[in-house]
């Protein structure tokens, strides 16, 4: 299953070898304020060389990568004066044995000055142990010991002081042997993203989005940044779905990915409520580099496969820098037939017949859909308008020339998965240009660029005909086979006789109609990102950062295998398809009747839509230290920003007066909103080389922002930093955040539809004096008619979002430990670092969907009908609710969202990082690592309404107890070798189920093996197996997409990949 257009551009790329390595460093400066070019005032005197490099990184904002016990005990020489980063470094490490290498993206590493092998830093032997950095790199490759400063534009020390954070260097992701960011960010156990190309097929436009979501709290409350700053959100046109697309990221040109847990709306936006998810991108080359890599199944699908070309030069004698990259890649697909776990899907069955009594078994096949190709029938519509049933439903046989009543069999089951996208396929491009020039002595401009266009083929079974299904007009009323048409079968007609309905209007018949084929979604999105700016020293150690950066993101969409539901009620009615030109009178019952000119007859013209969002930010920062507040330097950071964004939905115009089947239909909506925000970050070393006090510091941070949507919002965060010795150090860290609502929340508007619906006043009688009966009686454009009686089965229903929304209140505490056996034991065997971090979320004002039969509720419970959702929805200017002012029949109801909703996370993590290097010991090894993550699930809690139930949802398949991702690997020269193991614990297909034994997810562990050769200097090729013991998705009832859960758990199975770097 494949996209149409890169594909073959993407072999010819394989074909010819297009090469190089996409340079990656393992560890990188985010948002640089100094490139190694750039005259920096120092200051360093009298200092310990591991606190002069502290200090060094602090100034120029340059990320460094050593060996701590390189630099132990070494005294730094005195550096005063202006001096370019490069030469500073030099002379700091003057008669120290040491040297620097220049590793790109403005990255330097120190190493000693021997002849070595050079390799990409954190791969291969680059085993060195490290400072306390907090920050685990997630392949067993990793390496502990790095000076990290993690997507801020602060001089501030990093956030691993203060919070849990985790990394991912390049190499991890170049030689992962996955595609897209979002394969990597998923594995990770604090990740519960259930937004995935792997389960958003059946939601039309959201199809092939892959979202980030840390701790499960929703898309919206991730921020997710690029180089440290904001990126374009795209708009999933299902309501409130809204957040950064990670399939506009490449991942071949990602130097790193920084994950932050603990919240971080101070320095960042209110967005950050569980955390930020930032990718460094390259930056910076000499010379040509490319990469190509390509995978397939052992079933031989899925192939996947990537070409990327990256050119950089220096010019004006260094004082300038470009790069730029071209990148395409394409994922195939899959369809639920090619997996047998989502083959056919599963029911209770007994005796050969779909049955939920005692002793029913779960059976494949007997999940299927009721709505068949012959079609089957179980009511009628009278000719006062209302909707009788039938003693039973009843089956056409293939003929259409006869009926049998429904007996649960095979015979009478669909299995609608033949023809389902399970997995979407993409294709992408990408394409970058960059430029960095020091305009004058410590000032450099800065200029990005970036275009990523992805398409999205997405597949649903043909459309399953029936009332409530596309099988309504404008008004609401079910189109119905009139008893005239010549085709119904007498055996019918003998039963409408026999039940009293021989003068029906007509029959309402459900039919699957697979002669259109089946329906498609093409799915185009094109991201565009443009930034300019400048950075620069402003005096001695303070540096600023200032850019305008616009950002666009489009979505264009055109589906197909729609149903005209005009031509068809013409095709079935003989007097109005007498009157219709084109038309000839169908036979709908049974299969195989219709001709080549009755279906084109039938079909819609393609529906399509078009969103676009976009995004302009202007953003200006200062940095720097205070002096006199204590014995080391405060670090302060003071920033400005300005934000506009705007949403456009443009449906298409042709379904509002042509309704189409196949096809939701949305109303369109645009809106935007202006946003201006002030923050600062202070950080102050209270003590220093203290007893019990090798470092004790403290932080804090606000944010003021005024939203022309909102009213004024606080962001604030308190946080400290203990080391006492011994290798052992406390942090803690508070967030009281306000996230204001997104723009798809204030303004989006979703599918509309017709659905059977119970009006509330239907079932007041004579002598009640209940809230609800005043509220129908009265007068107003809300009461009904004296003696009113539902005669309208079916309402038009809207959904909209809320511009009238608040803010989201959110606290978020956390509080962890380290243990460092290199600060404890001097001869431990290698190194060991332990840390275990807690986490506690409470988000309360939570926005949550109310949908049009509360709102009803809501309305007329409310004394004199002054709730809000009585009045006029503000998105349309129309009533929430609309009566025929004659009958006094529903019409129309609107849902909506608004603040109602609580929900809380408790829990904790524990990482794990063990390194032994035995170079130079006479092995074969010349080292090993293991890294591990653990997440446990205390508590996960939601309450939809102020004084809704609480629901407890720890043990779903979103939220288990139990999370784990560990790996090891064996350095052996050129060669690496990575073994990485994933678990996720047992968990409940859904909280209905917990008793039921079908319904239990089993707990899975995923193996993953890899090796890469480094053949020399300029080539690694490199190869893995991915779910090496091809573990399969457990099959449970009630999964999310038929028996299983694929956003969660592995559909795909064992699959291999091969590829190579090269640079010259």
């Amino acid at each position: 299953m494949k996209c149409s257009g890169l594909t073959s551009v993407s072999y010819l790329a394989v074909t010819l070898a297009i090469g190089g390595p996409v340079f990656a460093s393992e560890i990188a400066a985010t948002n640089e304020v100094a490139s190694i070019n750039t005259m920096v005032q120092f200051d360093l005197t009298g200092k310990a060389l591991s606190d002069a490099l502290l200090e060094f990184t602090d100034l120029t904002g340059l990320g460094l990568v050593f060996d701590s016990r390189l630099v132990a005990g070494k005294d730094a020489p005195d550096l005063a004066g202006q001096y370019s980063a490069k030469v500073a470094l030099d002379l700091l490490l003057a008669n120290s044995g040491l040297h620097v290498v220049d590793v790109g993206g403005n990255t330097l590493a120190i190493v000693p000055v021997r002849p070595v092998i050079t390799r990409p830093v954190g791969g291969g032997s680059g085993f060195v142990p490290v400072t306390d950095t907090g920050s685990l790199s997630l392949s067993a490759t990793a390496v502990i010991d790095e000076l990290l400063i993690v997507g801020t534009r602060t001089s501030n020390p990093p956030y691993y002081k203060f919070k849990p954070t985790q990394a991912l260097g390049g190499e991890d992701v170049q030689f992962g042997g996955k595609v897209n960011v979002s394969d990597f960010l998923f594995e990770l156990p604090s990740m519960l993203s259930d937004i995935t190309s792997a389960n958003t097929t059946i939601f039309g436009t959201p199809a092939g989005l892959n979202m980030a979501d840390l701790r499960g709290i929703g898309p919206e409350r991730t921020l997710v940044l690029v180089n440290g700053r904001r990126f374009v959100p795209t708009f999933g046109g299902s309501l409130t779905l809204y957040g950064v697309d990670l399939n506009s990221i490449p991942a071949s040109l990602v130097e790193r990915i920084e994950i932050i847990n603990g919240g971080a709306a101070t320095s960042y936006g209110g967005e950050a409520v569980s955390g930020v998810v930032n990718f460094t991108l390259q930056d910076h080359l000499d010379g040509w580099s490319g990469a190509v890599q390509g995978g397939v199944t052992e079933r031989g699908d899925r192939e996947e496969i990537l070409a990327t070309l990256t050119f950089g030069n220096e010019f004006s004698e260094g004082k300038g820098s470009v790069i730029a990259s071209l990148t395409i890649d394409d994922q195939s697909g899959l369809y639920m037939s090619d997996r047998e776990v989502t083959s056919n899907p599963s029911g209770f069955a007994l005796n050969g017949r779909r049955s939920f009594e005692e002793g029913a078994v779960f059976t494949r096949g007997f999940g299927g859909s009721s709505t068949t190709p012959t079609g089957h029938i179980q009511s009628v519509a009278l000719s006062n308008g209302e909707i009788a049933s039938l003693d039973g439903r009843y089956y056409f046989n293939d003929t259409g020339t006869g009926i049998a009543p429904a007996d649960g069999s095979l015979s009478q089951i669909y299995n609608f998965a033949e023809g389902h996208t399970l997995i979407t396929p993409i294709d992408r491009l990408f394409a970058t240009l960059n430029l960095n020039y020091d305009i004058s002595r410590g000032h450099k401009l800065v200029f990005e660029n970036s275009l990523a266009d992805t398409n999205v083929i997405s597949q649903l079974a043909p459309i399953p005909l029936g009332i409530g299904s596309g099988l309504n007009r404008e008004d609401g009323t079910p189109v119905t086979v009139p008893l005239n048409n010549p085709y119904i079968p007498d055996d019918l007609r003998d039963l409408l006789t026999d039940q009293g309905f021989a003068g029906a209007e007509g029959l309402i018949l459900s039919r699957r109609m697979v002669e259109l084929g089946p329906r498609r979604t093409y799915i185009s999105r094109r991201t565009l990102r443009s930034l300019i700016g400048f950075q620069g020293m402003m005096a001695p150690g303070w540096s600023y950062d200032v850019y305008y950066q616009f950002g666009r993101n489009e979505v264009d969409e055109e589906r197909d295998g729609l149903l005209d539901i005009k031509n068809y009620a013409a095709a079935i009615n003989p007097e109005t398809c007498s009157r219709t030109v084109g038309c000839s009178v169908i036979n709908p019952f049974g299969y195989g009747h219709l001709s080549d000119a009755q279906i084109d007859f039938l079909k819609a013209p393609n529906a399509k839509r078009k969103i676009s969002t976009r995004q302009n930010v202007f953003s200006f920062a200062i940095s720097g230290p205070l002096d006199g507040f204590t014995d080391e330097d405060t670090k302060l950071t003071l920033g400005l920003e300005y934000r506009h964004e705007a949403l456009d939905d443009e449906p298409d115009p042709a379904l509002e007066v042509r309704p189409v089947s196949g096809s939701l239909v949305f109303p369109g909506s645009s809106g935007g909103f202006d946003a201006i925000e002030g923050f600062f970050d202070v950080t102050a070393p209270l003590l220093k080389d203290k007893r019990f006090a090798k470092e004790l510091t403290a932080t804090f941070g606000l944010r003021l922002s005024d939203f022309s949507t909102t009213s004024g919002i606080v962001n604030w965060h308190a946080g400290g930093y203990w080391a006492p010795g011994g290798g052992v150090s406390v942090r803690l860290s508070f967030q009281s955040g306000r996230r204001p609502p997104n723009i798809a929340e204030l303004f989006a508007g979703g599918p509309s539809g017709f659905d059977t619906f119970q009006d509330p006043c239907s079932q007041i009688i004579r002598f009640d004096v209940s809230t609800l009966a005043k509220n129908c009686r009265s007068k107003g454009r809300l009461g009904v008619p004296d003696g009113f009686e539902q005669s309208q089965s079916f309402v038009d229903i809207q959904s909209f979002g809320n511009p009238n929304l608040s803010e989201e209140r959110s606290t978020n505490l956390t509080w962890g430990m380290t243990f460092d056996s290199e600060g404890l034991f001097d001869h431990f065997p290698g190194r060991l670092r332990v840390s275990v971090d807690t986490y506690r979320i409470k988000v309360s004002n939570y926005i949550v969907n109310l949908d049009a039969d509360q709102l009803l509720d809501v309305c007329y419970q409310s004394e004199g009908l002054t709730n809000l959702f009585c009045g006029d929805n503000p998105v349309t200017g129309s009533p929430y609710i609309q009566r025929d002012p004659s009958t006094g029949s529903l019409l129309a109801v609107t849902g909506t969202i608004f603040n109602a909703g609580q929900f809380w996370l408790k829990g904790y993590d524990v990482e794990l990082q063990y390194l032994l290097d035995l170079k130079g010991q006479g092995h074969f090894l010349d080292g090993i690592s293991v890294t591990g993550l653990y997440s446990r699930n205390l508590d996960t809690k939601l309450q939809n309404s102020v004084d809704g139930p609480i629901e407890d949802l720890r043990g779903l398949p979103k939220y288990p107890k139990h999370r784990i991702q560990a790996g090891i690997s064996f350095d052996m020269g050129n060669v690496t070798v990575d073994w990485d193991v994933r678990f996720r614990g047992t968990a409940v297909s859904n909280l209905a189920l917990i008793d039921v034994p079908e319904g239990q997810v089993p707990a899975v562990f995923y193996n993953d093996v890899a090796a890469r050769f480094r053949v020399n200097e300029h080539v690694t090729v490199y190869g893995g197996i991915r779910n090496l013991f091809d573990e399969t998705a457990p099959r449970v009832f009630g999964g999310s997409v038929q028996d299983t859960f694929p956003e969660f758990y592995d559909t795909v199975g064992r699959r291999f990949y091969l590829g190579a770097v090269f640079d010259f």
